[in-house]
C-alpha cells in the first residue's frame, strides 16, 4: 500500500506585531488532533506538523510531495499563511485552509486566492479525513469550494468530541515547548506543559452569541465525558510526564452539572495542575471556587475586559466590576492564581471609563494573586460582533465587505474613531499602564516597527497622562 503524505502548518505571526505571550509554550492540539484523526483512517499515512510558533516561515519545509496542506491562520498569521500557502501550491499539492479565520471568511477566502483549493468550516478532523480519502467535495460535511456555478458551503456535521481520539504529541519534538515553558514556570515547580480541550465551547456564546470580540467559531456547546478528560489528563502524566495541563475550552465552568460531575469523578490525587478559562459570573457560583480548587485548578483566566460598568453591558459580557473583584477574592480564599484580561476600545469607550478600568486593575491586583495580565487594544476579528459592526458602517462598509484581510492597525483605528470617544495613541498608553501591574504580560499592543518591547518581568512604568486623571 503507498503511503500518503501530507503537511500541517501554524503559520508564524507578523514579525512587527508587539507580543508577548506564552507561544511556543504549547504544542498546537488542533492540527495534532486532525494528524491523529486523520492517522487512524490510514494505516500508511506520513504526517508533517510545523508550528511557526516555534519555526520561522524561512524554515517551514512544506514536502514537494505533500498530497495536501493543510494551514490553521489566524488575523495575525494570516499574510505568512498565504506565502506558504502559494509554495505549497506550486509544488501540486491540495491546499487547504481551516480556522475562525479562514471559516468566517471562507467565501473570501476562495474568490481571492485561486491558490486556496478549499476551506473547512468547523472541526477539521473529519473533512481533511475525507480529503484524503478523495471523497467528492459536495459529500464532505464543513467544507467551503468552488463548483461553475459558484461557491458552495456543506452544512457542518457535529461530531461527538468522545469518539475523537486523544491526540498524539509525539508528532512533533516536545523538547522545545518544554525548555520554553520551564525557562518560565520551573520557578513555580512545574516541569511538563500540555493543552487539552474538555468541550467546544463557551456556554456563554452558545446562549448570547457572545462577547462583541469573540470569533470562535464553534457555537453551539459539546462537551466529553468526564471520565475521558480524567483518562486523557492521566494519559498525558504517564506517557510524557505531564504536569501542567491548560484546558482550552472557552468557559471550562460554563456548564455547572458537568463540572460537578467532572469533581465527583476526581482522583485523590492526579499529579497535574490545571489552568482553565473562567467567567467571573460563573466563578461565583454555588460551591464553583471550591470545587476548582479540589479539582487542582492552579490559574484560571478570568476576562474581566473593563471596570465601567456601561463598557461591559455593550460588550454583551455577562458580568459587572462588582461581579470581577467578587470572583478574584473567592479565587484568592481558594489559592488560585489569576490571569486577567482587559480589552481597551470596548463599545462606547471614553476617557472616564478607561480611569475606571484603570482602578479597576489596581483593586484586582492587589487583593488576588495576579501572575499575569492580558491587555490588548480591540481588534475586529472576522467573525466576531465588532468584525461585523464594521462591516454594517457605512464609514467602512466598503473597505471590509470584501476581501480577506486588511491593516491591522487601520482596522483598530477605524473601530476606536466610530465606535469610541478615544484615540489610538490614548489607547495605546492605557494598554501599557494596565500591562505594568503584573509581573507578567500578553499583550499585542502595537503593529509599528518602534513600538517598544515588553520584557516578561518588567517593573511597573511611571505614572501616565491616562493614570495620573484616575488619582
Amino acid at each position: 500500500m503507498s503511503t500518503t503524505t501530507c503537511d500541517l502548518v501554524v503559520p508564524p505571526s507578523r514579525d512587527d506585531t508587539v507580543a508577548v505571550s506564552r507561544s511556543g509554550f504549547f504544542s498546537p492540539l488542533g492540527l495534532l488532533s486532525i494528524a491523529t484523526y486523520a492517522g487512524r483512517a490510514f494505516s500508511e499515512l506520513n504526517v508533517r506538523v510545523w508550528d511557526g510558533n516555534i519555526t520561522p516561515e524561512s524554515k517551514i519545509r512544506i514536502r514537494p510531495d505533500a498530497a495536501l496542506v493543510g494551514f490553521s491562520p489566524t488575523i495575525l498569521s494570516y499574510e505568512s499563511c498565504l506565502r506558504l500557502a502559494q509554495r505549497a501550491k506550486a509544488n501540486g499539492s491540495i491546499v487547504v485552509f481551516g480556522g475562525y479565520q479562514a471559516s468566517s471568511l471562507g467565501k473570501r477566502v476562495l474568490e481571492a486566492n485561486d491558490f486556496v483549493d478549499y476551506v473547512v468550516d468547523g472541526d477539521g478532523e473529519l473533512p481533511f479525513t475525507e480529503l484524503l480519502r478523495g471523497r467528492p467535495a459536495p459529500e464532505i460535511p464543513g467544507l467551503i469550494y468552488r463548483t461553475e456555478a459558484g461557491i458552495q458551503r456543506n452544512p457542518i456535521q457535529r461530531v461527538p468530541l468522545d469518539s475523537y481520539p486523544f491526540s498524539d504529541r509525539s508528532l512533533l519534538d516536545r523538547h522545545e515547548y518544554v525548555q520554553r515553558f520551564q525557562d518560565k514556570y520551573l520557578k513555580r515547580g512545574f516541569h511538563i506543559p500540555d493543552l487539552i480541550y474538555s468541550q467546544k465551547d463557551c456556554m456563554w456564546a452558545a446562549k448570547t452569541g457572545g462577547c462583541v470580540f469573540c470569533a470562535r467559531i464553534d457555537k453551539d456547546y459539546r462537551a466529553r465525558a468526564v471520565e475521558k478528560v480524567w483518562d486523557e489528563i492521566f494519559w498525558l502524566h504517564h506517557t510524557y510526564g505531564t504536569d501542567y495541563v491548560w484546558d482550552v475550552t472557552g468557559s471550562f465552568i460554563g456548564n455547572p452539572e458537568w463540572v460537578r460531575a467532572f469533581h465527583a469523578a476526581r482522583p485523590k490525587e492526579s499529579g497535574v495542575a490545571l489552568e482553565i478559562y473562567g467567567r467571573a459570573a460563573e466563578i461565583i457560583g454555588p460551591g464553583m471556587a471550591q470545587m476548582m480548587e479540589e479539582i487542582g485548578v492552579h490559574k484560571v483566566f478570568i476576562g474581566a475586559e473593563s471596570g465601567d460598568q456601561q463598557d461591559l453591558r455593550l460588550t454583551m459580557k455577562g458580568a459587572t466590576p462588582g461581579i470581577n473583584l467578587r470572583a478574584a477574592r473567592l479565587c484568592a480564599q481558594h489559592g488560585i492564581a489569576l490571569s486577567l484580561g482587559f480589552v481597551v476600545g470596548l463599545p462606547g469607550e471614553t476617557e472616564e471609563s478607561l480611569g475606571r478600568t484603570l482602578a479597576h486593575v489596581r483593586q484586582l491586583v492587589s487583593e488576588a494573586e495576579v501572575e499575569t495580565i492580558s491587555c490588548a487594544i480591540l481588534l475586529p476579528i472576522p467573525g466576531s460582533r465588532s468584525f461585523q459592526m464594521l462591516v454594517e458602517h457605512r464609514d467602512t462598509t466598503a473597505k471590509y465587505q470584501s476581501g480577506d484581510h486588511w491593516d491591522l492597525e487601520g482596522m483598530q483605528r477605524d473601530w476606536l474613531r466610530l465606535f469610541t470617544s478615544i484615540s489610538y495613541e490614548y489607547a495605546v498608553e492605557v494598554a501599557e499602564c494596565i500591562l505594568s501591574h503584573a509581573p507578567t504580560q500578553s499583550a499585542i499592543l502595537r503593529f509599528q516597527e518602534n513600538a517598544r518591547p515588553r520584557d516578561d518581568a518588567m517593573q511597573p512604568l511611571p505614572m501616565s497622562s491616562a493614570e495620573a486623571k484616575t488619582t
